[in-house]
């Protein structure tokens, strides 16, 4: 099973609410940190705070890859 990881930069409003501003795929922690490390800065203004994580996001298995017992089909 593969997994990449998953940026996510968010803004948070005035009110309290926070507002998606983007999400990427990158193949490993280090570059996706780099990644947000860049969009921050980019996005970064006076009164306005971005907010970033990067989330582990494993291969989705779907039933055709499950054998009877819910074990992955190695192939």
């Amino acid at each position: 099973m593969t997994s990449s990881y998953v940026l996510l930069l968010w803004l948070t409003l005035a009110s309290g609410q926070r507002q998606i501003l983007s999400h990427q795929n990158f193949p490993s922690e280090p570059a996706c940190k780099a990644a947000a490390v860049t969009q921050v800065e980019k996005l970064t203004q006076p009164g306005r705070t971005v907010h970033f994580q990067c989330l582990i996001s494993h291969e989705e298995v779907t039933d055709d890859r499950l054998d009877a017992d819910g074990n992955l089909i190695q192939k």
